[in-house]
């Protein structure tokens, strides 16, 4: 869990190039360790990656968007955390296009 502990410290941080990027690499981490999905989910992301979803800019979206869509997928129990904190608004303005002005 060092791994993903590192990546959501830097998705949780200020520099959005780099919560880009962390995201960016927690979706491949977890589609090829399927297990790092709880990790991931567990070490309190949900809220950190809607965080990015909601930026202004389309690659951080669409990176945070996988990589909640991966983490629910191999962890299905995230889906009701990222429910729970208006996840399903956030990745429907994604899907349609809409900025996070709205």
């Amino acid at each position: 869990a060092g791994g993903v502990a590192a990546l959501l410290d830097v998705v949780r941080g200020d520099d959005v190039l780099g919560r880009v990027n962390a995201s960016s690499a927690l979706d491949p981490m977890m589609q090829h360790h399927p297990a790092s999905a709880a990790d991931v989910a567990d070490n309190g992301s949900v809220e950190a990656l809607l965080d990015v979803v909601r930026l202004y800019d389309a690659r951080g979206r669409s990176c945070a968007s996988h990589a909640l869509s991966t983490m629910m997928m191999h962890h299905p129990a995230a889906a009701a955390d990222v429910s729970r904190r208006g996840g399903a608004v956030a990745l429907l303005d994604v899907v349609r296009g809409d900025d996070a002005t709205g």
